[in-house]
């Protein structure tokens, strides 16, 4: 059995403390609602505001809106745009340079792959277009997905060098800046796997150059910060690898004197790619990974697809396979709903202006892969734990004026929020095993109040256990705890 999970490890290998942060933007919460794909977009707009986001990342490709040079459909833009702003729901816009007749790679609007153009002046103009005709709704423009240089190894999203898009970059810059001066331009957002590759907590799968990916990843700062008004990186894996994270990015902004606002466009759990650190990393196990191998029919459905080597429909299908399985579904909800708050406290206080959890609704087949069982939403149209949890952060932390994260005992953490006219709040959950925390030293308060964030499928934000503790030592677990003061 050994055996076998390393080998389907391998198939997916292809696939602090300090002064407190203010919030740079009143509306930090998001969600990553690619209606481009979800067809019923009515739908999870509805539920994208019953959740009480403020923000969407949506994307549109070159050839959704100009399919022939000079021939412009705004029909599927314009009803996008035109309902989140109905909706009061702000947007960040990922432009992909994608058209079967103006980049050097020929796609439809559903291609991944991006390429330069052809000719800079139709790319100048597909960007002029777009922002002077939705500057009234839109301020955010980002650039690209997730480029990697095609010279250091594959992408699925870009299909040019580094120099090639810090000069896409460059040309965007100008020209948005130029139709909207008050708009902001986004670099693309940075992979996980660039951050997993220079961290040495994680082992290392991927086929690509370890120095290469080093520079790839500071060409983009040095070279690209000055035609960006914003960076992205996108977080996965473990919820508490975003501080590492953070602190490589912001240092290496730092040595070149990049500074730029910082957010996540991209946050999810769980990712199967944790099943292959897990394996190779028997010392230092990945807890949910194990959770779930103890699982017999987890152990007994590994077993089937591996024989006969892994498709990729098999690998798809075994993401919805460990959603849906009675036991391995309800543990996978429970490590969402964790990861999500983890993710979203950490990432604030660690810097993040703007959070867009990934993503708001599974796809039906075939793109119900493993990153689409991550979303808020199921593809049946029920809401999973951690749409709940979410709302009741987004409920608890709106108006907050600053974040820290604070200093509690080994093997526990603790974010506290300042609000103007309000008590504090803090978020805290254990590292380990459970534990207690004494509040003593960061209140006087003689009670705590402490909220239960939803974990549990069948239970709304409504349905959260609320209890009152009398003792400055709370106890803690692997569950994020909202603690607030009861005079």
């Amino acid at each position: 059995m050994r055996n076998t999970l390393i080998l389907f490890c391998l198939f997916l290998a292809l696939g602090g403390t300090g002064a407190a942060v203010p919030n740079r933007q009143e509306r930090p919460f998001g969600v990553f609602n690619d209606m481009e794909l979800e067809r019923k977009g009515v739908v999870t707009l509805k539920s994208a505001e019953e959740l009480g986001v403020e923000r969407t990342r949506l994307v549109i490709h070159w050839a959704l809106v100009e399919p022939r040079k000079g021939k412009w459909n705004f029909a599927i833009a314009d009803r996008m745009i035109a309902m989140h702003r109905e909706a009061g729901i702000e947007m960040l816009i990922t432009l992909h340079s994608v058209s079967p007749w103006a980049t050097r790679k020929a796609g439809n609007h559903l291609t991944f792959l991006a390429s330069p153009p052809k000719d800079m002046a139709d790319y100048e103009n597909f960007v002029r277009t777009m922002v002077a005709r939705y500057k009234e709704s839109v301020k955010y423009w980002q650039i690209e997905n997730e480029v990697f240089d095609k010279r250091y190894g594959p992408s699925i999203f870009w299909d040019g060098s580094k120099e090639e898009y810090v000069n896409l970059l460059r040309h965007a810059h100008k020209v948005i800046h130029a139709a909207d001066p008050s708009a902001k331009v986004v670099q693309a957002g940075f992979a996980h796997e660039l951050f997993v590759l220079q961290n040495e907590d994680y082992p290392f799968f991927i086929k690509a150059d370890k120095g290469k990916v080093k520079e790839f990843f500071e060409y983009l700062i040095e070279r690209g910060g000055p035609f960006c008004d914003a960076l992205d990186f996108h977080q996965y894996y473990e919820p508490e690898s975003v501080v590492k994270e953070l602190a490589l990015l912001k240092s290496t902004m730092e040595r070149f004197g990049c500074h730029k606002e910082l957010i996540t466009t991209e946050a999810g759990d769980i990712d199967l790619r944790l099943f292959r650190v897990h394996m190779s990393r028997p010392e230092k196990p990945v807890p949910v990974v194990a959770g779930l191998l103890a699982i017999p029919s987890v152990k007994s459905e590994l077993s089937r697809i591996m024989k006969g080597g892994v498709s990729p429909s098999e690998y798809s299908n075994f993401g919805i396979f460990l959603k849906r399985d009675p036991n391995a579904g309800p543990m996978l909800e429970k490590y969402q709903a964790q990861g999500l708050v983890k993710r979203l406290v950490l990432s604030l206080a660690h810097g993040v202006s703007q959070f867009y959890a990934a993503w708001m609704k599974d796809q039906e087949k075939p793109m119900d892969w493993y990153f689409g069982m991550m979303s808020l939403i199921d593809t049946d149209g029920r809401k999973k734990p951690h749409y709940y949890a979410y709302r009741q952060m987004i409920r608890e932390l709106k108006g907050f004026s600053s974040v820290k994260e604070i200093n509690p005992p080994a093997g526990a953490r603790a974010v506290c929020f300042s609000f103007a006219g309000r008590e504090p709040l803090w978020v805290a959950w254990s590292t380990g095993r459970a534990r207690t925390f004494d509040f003593s030293s960061v209140t006087k308060a003689g009670k705590l109040k402490a909220t239960h964030i939803i974990t549990r499928r069948g239970e709304t934000d409504k349905d959260a256990l609320v209890e009152s503790i009398t003792s400055s030592s709370v106890p803690l677990d692997e569950t994020p705890l909202i603690l607030e003061c009861e005079r």
